[in-house]
């Protein structure tokens, strides 16, 4: 079940970072070229050029991170401002991943096995 939670925080981030690359990439119309950045097989970062005349220009930056078990638990967007030549942070986030443990319950009389969200009412009437 861990495993799952995992799976779908993944799955969210990925999402919402390939609609902001779609949205982005959308409003300029195909003139950003991508440059990933992998280490170890796993995507650490990736570097946005916008096409400017015949040179490329700083656009924007991802960064990621991992943790051991190669969950990415860090997302960094970053925005290239050119009047101070430097990156400046637009977005970041980071991802908890706090593992509950397994309590049983009883569900009409049938014992089961769920992760511990809070406090339950649930009530055996048997």
């Amino acid at each position: 079940m861990k495993a799952k939670v995992s799976l779908k925080m993944f799955v969210l981030s990925a999402a919402l970072l390939i609609a902001s690359f779609t949205a982005s990439a959308r409003n300029n119309d195909g003139q950003l070229i991508y440059n990933p950045i992998e280490e170890n097989g796993m995507t650490v970062g990736q570097t946005v050029y916008k096409m400017d005349g015949n040179t490329l220009a700083n656009y924007m930056k991802y960064n990621y991170k991992y943790d051991d078990k190669k969950r990415m638990i860090e997302s960094e967007a970053l925005k290239w401002n050119s009047s101070k030549d430097e990156w400046v942070k637009i977005c970041a986030s980071t991802i908890f991943m706090k593992a509950r443990p397994l309590l049983p319950i009883i569900i009409n009389g049938t014992l089961k096995t769920s992760l511990c969200t809070g406090t339950r009412n649930d009530r055996y009437d048997g």
